[in-house]
Formats: C-alpha cells, sequence, structure tokens
C-alpha cells in the first residue's frame, strides 16, 4: 500500500534548520554590521559632508552587503542540496519514504525561510535605527521597503538559481564556482562578443552596446549596480518569472538526476558538449581580446587559437577527470570546432550584412545626433534632452561627413595619435528605427566635412553648453593653468560682462581653434545663484561649478582682463619666467606622455639621455609660453622654470613646434 505524504515535512525541516542553521545565522550578522550598525557609526556632522551622497540603503556599506547578499544564498543553495553529490547519502535520502518532489519542495522552503528571514528582521532593526542615527535624516521608510524587497528577490532568486546548477553538477565545488561563473555569464559573453565585432566591424559602436544595458544581463551585476540604477517594474516581473522557471527547471532536473551521477563534474549527458564547446569558445575570445590590444590582427588570431586550445582540452580534462584525453577522436571535434570558427570569421570579416558601408539615404533620415563620445548622447538621452536635430543642413553635412568616412577610412586608427578625431553619428530614421557608428578618423583625411559640423551653432551649443552662460551667477575664480594664481569675482556686472564676452568667444571660434592643442591660459569657475558651496572656498570643485578654457585666441575676453588689472594677478607672463628648457627625442620614438616624464629622474623617460638645452632669451620664452601644448604627442618638451622656483611643463605637438625652437638643435 503506497504511504501518503504531505507536500511539507516538517521533519525534514527540521533536520535542515538542525544542520545548517549556522547559515541563515551568518546571514544575519553580516546584514546587521553592513547596515544598521553601520548606520549607528556615522557622526553627525558627517551627515553633511562625507554622507551627503546616500540616497538609500544600498548606499551604505554596500560592498559588505553584496558579498553577503551572493555569497549566502549559492552557500544555501550547495549546502542544503549537497546530499546529491554523494553516492551514498543521496541513496539514504531517496530511501526514505518521501517522494522526489516534497523533499524537493521542503528542501527549498527550508532555503526560503532560511534566507528572507534574516533579511526582514534586519529591515525592522533598520527602521528602529533610523530614528535614532543621524543618516536616518536622509533617509525615509520607503527606502527601507525598497530595500527588503529587492533584497529578498535577489536573494532568492540566486539561492534558486544555485539550486538548479547543483542538479546539474555532481560536485559540490563546481556547484559553487559554476553558479557565480552562469550569474554572470551572460553580460561577459555578450561584452567579450561586443569587444570581438569591433575589431572585425568598422564603425561598430561598442560603447552603445555597454551603455544600452549589458550589464542588466547579469544579476550579479545588476544587483551591483543597483545603488544608481534601481530596478523597473519590468525587471521585477522579469526576475519572478526566471525565478519560476528555475524553480520547475530544478524540479523536472532533480526528478530524472540519476544517483550514479554523484561526483560527475555534468549530470546530463546531452549537456556535456554544450560545457566542452561553450568553455573552448570563451576561452577563444577571452584569449583574443587579451592579444587584441594593438589591433594586429596576426596576434588576435594566436589568441584565437591558444585560447581555444587551452578552452578545450582543460574542458575535457574536467569532464573525464583525467589529464589523458589526447586521442584522434579529440583532434576532429577541435578540427570541427574550428571549422565553424573560422567560417563565422570569414563571414563577420566580409560584412555580408553591408553593417560598414551602410550610410542612411537623406530622404529616409528623420533627424541626427553627431559628437565625439557616446555617453554624451546616452547621459542626454536618460536626462530627458532632446539632442537629435532635424535642421536640414545639419543632417546633410552629418551625412556627407559618414559618406567620406565610410569611403576614406584608416586602416590602422590609433586612439593615443593626436591627428585621430573620435566621432559619434546617430540618426533617427523615419522608419522609426536608429542607425548609430562610431568612428576614429585621421582629421586631415575629413577636414572639409568635419569643419561645416564643428563650426556649426549646433555642434558650439552642445560641445561648449552655451546655456549655461545664459544663467545668474554668484561667483567667478580665474585660475591660473600653469601655477597658483587665482582671482574670485563676486561682482554680479563684472560676472554678466565676461559671461557675454565668452559666448562670443565661443561662437566665433573656427575649426582651426577648436582644434587647437596649445595649453590654455587659465580656467573659468563660475558658481551658478543659489547653490550651496560645501566644496572649497573657491567653489572650484563642486559639482554644480560651470567651467570654461581661457583660450589664448580669446582677444576679447584678455583685453577685458588687461582693462579691469587682473591679467598680472592670474596669468603666466614672460616676465614671470627664469628660464626654459627644451628636450628633443629622435623621429620615431615619440611617444604620448605627460611631459613631467621627461624631467623627472625618478621616472623612466624616452629622453632623459637626450640633449637638454636651457634659454633665458625673453622671445624665446614667449615663444614657448604662445605655442606649448600642456598634454601632447611630439618630440619637443619644454620645463618652465619662474622666477619664484615654480615649474611646470609642456610638450609642442608633432609638426607644431616653431622653427626657433626646433632650430636650436
Amino acid at each position: 500500500m503506497p504511504s501518503k505524504t504531505s507536500l511539507f515535512n516538517l521533519g525534514i525541516i527540521k533536520q535542515d534548520f538542525k544542520q545548517h542553521g549556522w547559515i541563515g545565522i551568518i546571514f544575519l550578522i553580516g546584514l546587521l554590521f553592513s547596515l544598521p550598525l553601520q548606520m549607528l557609526r556615522m557622526e553627525e556632522e558627517g551627515i553633511k559632508y562625507r554622507y551627503a551622497h546616500i540616497e538609500n540603503l544600498f548606499m551604505i556599506e554596500w560592498e559588505i552587503q553584496v558579498l553577503f547578499i551572493i555569497g549566502t544564498p549559492i552557500i544555501a543553495g550547495i549546502f542544503l542540496f549537497r546530499y546529491m553529490q554523494q553516492k551514498s547519502s543521496a541513496d539514504l535520502s531517496h530511501s526514505l519514504p518521501i517522494r522526489r518532489g516534497p523533499l524537493y519542495v521542503n528542501h527549498l522552503f527550508s532555503g526560503f525561510v532560511m534566507l528572507l528571514f534574516p533579511v526582514w528582521l534586519t529591515a525592522l532593526i533598520t527602521a528602529i535605527v533610523m530614528n535614532v542615527a543621524p543618516v536616518g535624516s536622509l533617509l525615509t521608510q520607503e527606502d527601507v521597503w525598497s530595500w527588503v524587497l529587492i533584497v529578498s528577490l535577489f536573494t532568492v532568486f540566486i539561492f534558486v538559481f544555485s539550486t538548479f546548477v547543483g542538479m546539474l553538477t555532481g560536485v559540490s565545488v563546481a556547484q559553487g564556482i559554476l553558479t557565480f561563473i552562469f550569474l554572470i555569464l551572460p553580460a561577459g559573453f555578450l561584452v567579450l562578443i561586443n569587444q570581438h565585432l569591433k575589431i572585425f566591424l568598422y564603425g561598430y559602436s561598442e560603447q552603445h552596446f555597454i551603455y544600452d544595458g549589458a550589464t542588466t544581463w547579469s544579476p550579479l551585476l545588476h544587483l551591483a549596480e543597483i545603488q544608481r540604477n534601481p530596478l523597473t517594474g519590468m525587471d521585477v516581473v522579469l526576475y519572478l518569472v526566471f525565478l519560476v522557471v528555475f524553480v520547475v527547471l530544478g524540479y523536472v532536473l532533480y526528478r530524472f538526476r540519476h544517483i550514479e551521477m554523484a561526483t560527475q563534474t555534468i549530470t546530463f549527458q546531452p549537456l556535456r558538449p554544450v560545457f566542452k564547446y561553450g568553455v573552448t569558445f570563451c576561452a577563444m575570445l577571452v584569449a583574443g581580446s587579451y592579444f587584441s590590444m594593438n589591433n594586429h590582427i596576426g596576434w588576435i588570431v594566436f589568441g584565437y587559437i591558444t585560447g581555444s586550445i587551452l578552452g578545450y582540452f582543460v574542458a575535457d580534462m574536467i569532464l573525464k577527470k583525467t589529464w589523458r584525453i589526447f586521442s584522434l577522436r579529440s583532434l576532429v571535434e577541435y578540427g570541427s570546432f574550428a571549422v565553424v570558427v573560422v567560417i563565422l570569421c570569414v563571414a563577420v570579416k566580409m560584412d555580408i550584412v553591408g553593417f560598414e558601408t551602410r550610410v542612411p539615404e537623406l530622404e529616409k533620415i528623420e533627424s541626427v545626433y553627431y559628437g565625439e563620445h557616446f555617453y554624451e548622447l546616452r547621459e542626454a538621452e536618460k536626462r530627458g534632452e532632446s539632442v537629435f536635430i532635424d535642421d536640414p543642413e545639419l543632417v546633410e553635412n552629418v551625412r556627407t561627413l559618414h559618406e567620406s568616412i565610410v569611403t576614406n577610412r584608416p586602416s590602422t586608427p590609433s586612439p593615443n595619435n593626436p591627428n585621430f578625431y573620435s566621432n559619434v553619428i546617430a540618426y533617427k530614421l523615419k522608419n522609426g528605427g536608429t542607425l548609430i557608428r562610431e568612428y576614429l578618423v585621421e582629421k586631415d583625411m575629413i577636414k572639409e566635412e568635419l569643419a561645416t559640423i564643428i563650426e556649426s551653432d549646433y555642434y558650439k551649443n552642445k560641445h561648449f553648453h552655451l546655456e549655461q552662460l545664459d544663467m545668474e551667477m554668484d561667483q567667478l575664480t580665474i585660475s591660473s593653468n600653469q601655477i597658483e594664481r587665482r582671482v574670485v569675482i563676486t561682482d554680479k556686472e563684472e560676472i554678466e560682462e565676461l559671461q557675454q564676452l565668452l559666448k562670443e568667444e565661443l561662437r566665433a571660434m573656427s575649426y582651426d581653434d577648436i582644434m587647437d592643442q596649445t595649453a590654455d591660459w587659465a580656467t573659468f569657475y563660475f558658481l551658478p545663484a543659489n547653490v550651496e558651496n560645501i566644496a572649497s572656498q573657491h567653489g572650484m570643485y563642486n559639482e554644480e561649478v560651470r567651467a570654461y578654457s581661457l583660450e589664448k585666441s580669446f582677444n576679447l575676453v584678455n583685453n577685458w582682463l588687461d582693462e579691469k588689472g587682473y591679467t598680472e594677478e592670474i596669468l603666466i607672463l614672460p616676465e614671470d619666467i627664469e628660464s626654459v628648457t627644451f628636450a628633443h627625442i629622435s623621429e620615431g620614438n615619440e611617444l604620448w606622455l605627460h611631459p613631467s616624464q621627461v624631467f623627472n629622474p625618478d621616472r623612466h623617460s624616452p629622453v632623459k639621455d637626450e640633449q637638454k638645452i636651457e634659454v633665458k632669451d625673453k622671445e624665446i620664452v614667449e615663444l614657448a609660453l604662445n605655442h606649448y601644448s600642456s598634454y601632447s604627442f611630439g618630440q619637443y618638451y619644454v620645463l618652465f622654470k619662474t622666477v619664484h622656483g615654480e615649474e611646470f611643463y609642456g610638450v609642442f605637438p608633432k609638426g607644431k613646434t616653431p622653427e626657433e625652437i626646433s632650430s636650436l638643435f
């Protein structure tokens, strides 16, 4: 006569808590230590300054919270089902008068209680502590509810996923490692694919993919970013759906898993090839990424070959539990994998879908965006700003530039060479689609097309944030870029005068002015009205401060500074310089360096043993001041020494060194 058993078995649940209750205790201690205890430790005088950034409970010792929220559920999944990984204990458990289904459900229930009780108890204690801790003034009870619900969701999800992985493997250590890998794998895998598409497809925007939420594909990365990127309603629904899916899948696998598969790395035979080739492919991508730093195709191919070979044979060793895996069959299997990969790479490189040459027809474009960095587009969209422009002239100019780039692309663009310029082009099409491309192009190849955009009001308004110069400002700090000199202006009339002059100068800048690499004289720091200055006495580092450079070509602004008597108080003049020392490296040995490396004997420098010439002639000094760059790529470097013993450094951009200076060598 078959035995009748209920779904929940109190004896099994009690046994789980007797054996593994320590997991819940450690989880509770970890959460209490990282949240309410830390809140009590925060001093009242630090709330306005050190802790002013705290907007939710996730910002309090979040690193420690994440450690326990991720680690404890994985450990719970390992220990509550550890009997499955040993044949003797599996035989014993499954000989009891209880079917596998109720056994699975009871262990899951034990895990839920063991993990959720510490979370909810911590939330209760935190809600009480908020009433007495100084940091409580920055938070609300809604923050506690948000914290407890999100942490509960992730804790249960990770526990269920760990249990699911435990059904796929017969080794407890492998369960922990594979759980962590699988939770981060989707995002990591997509990022790796993304990096390699950038290598093979000209114009592919790696940043577009990353900023479009690659990290949300990984629960671990999603959890790590929860401070600034809270869950949406759709995120919660998806996690709940996947939670149910993994509970069901775990149950199905538990029902059909053979007891004798304990101690096997992969317990289901059909999944072994998936594991083997998955490891091989990921190892290939990782090695290829490592050897792709200089974009040399030979090294990339070398990375693919070595990575895939290591990945294949390591995976095979893990599955067979022996290093004796070399055979004709292994060579045939790896050879088949290699053929498939070669075909895939050739198909991508040949661009059979026309990705690289695709430029939308003018009549199909609704609006356009142009910028230097993709994050500018993404951040603007996050703020709800309209950055796409439907001006017909701009649309045509951007499309013309795009067509020129596609036609005259450089073969080996270098991000460290100032002659190359970053271009981000995005179209909104009339059919509702979006097309985004990102290029690193030699400026001289596209100067004519680029100038029509760079000199447009659209670009200058966006690039220089000219609308900020229309704001009411309470304070202006003018700081020298060479030495410690600054002036603070609070006169509203003077500030408004300078704002208008700056707008006029910025609007009048030509393409050559904007691309000029010579060092700026100084920086203007405007502090808007009604903004509390908590950063420094001058307001220079407050996030609300608006900063603008004093270009050497700004004649109107420089004349205004002369009239007001600020020039001598701020700017470095030839009479302030005692001497300049020039250094030179030979053709072909130029490096992109911070110029201070040249004259610092404690650092390795390519010019430390080269010829150096010291000059005190005021004409040469003035020439050097007017043409040096604070950070660039070139052969000639300069050290300025002031009459007061101060020093600052510079470099002359390649091809821009005045003849009077280069002739010294």
